[in-house]
């Protein structure tokens, strides 16, 4: 008779006290991002192919839009450490996003901000290398996702319904 409370009180207990768990995946990500589907991107300055694929996932695609977002790229590179041989050993990326957001609606401009984001690399030959140009891929992307995520973040806290000046 014990053994039958227990495996009954089990499941019981259970059930109840995990009912009102809500699980990690089931938050929508684009919750704090007011540009998400709402948005149309235009990339200007330095052509990085990867911005465009990432762009997609940061602000989506719609039909119904109500923001104009131009993205001026800038990237500089700096020799940080020379060999004797005069060989480079160390570059220092330099990614300088300006953002400049506007309203189809009002035709103004609402927001503009420049994200600044580096990484450093180490070339290891001056030929193809798949390890050091898969690495240097990979930093790019990781600089970019920062950087669009820094801009999401600034955006969630403006106040995107006044404008900044006629444009």
């Amino acid at each position: 008779m014990i053994i039958f409370k227990i495996l009954f009180f089990i499941p019981v207990l259970l059930i109840y006290g995990c009912g009102q768990l809500d699980f990690v995946y089931k938050i929508d990500e684009n919750i704090n991002n007011p540009l998400y589907n709402k948005t149309k991107v235009e990339f200007t300055g330095f052509d990085l192919p990867i911005l465009k694929r990432y762009s997609s996932s940061y602000f989506g695609k719609s039909d119904k839009l109500n923001y104009k977002l131009n993205i001026d790229v800038v990237e500089n590179k700096k020799n940080i450490s020379v060999k004797t041989n005069q060989a480079v050993s160390k570059l220092r990326y330099e990614l300088n996003l300006s953002y400049r957001l506007k309203s189809l609606k009002k035709n103004c401009l609402i927001y503009q901000k420049t994200i600044i984001s580096n990484f450093t690399t180490t070339p290891k030959s001056s030929g193809y290398n798949f390890g050091s140009d898969r690495s240097l891929d990979k930093k790019y992307e990781l600089a970019i996702s920062d950087n669009f995520t820094q801009f999401i973040s600034f955006i969630s806290d403006a106040d995107m319904s006044n404008c900044l000046n006629e444009s």
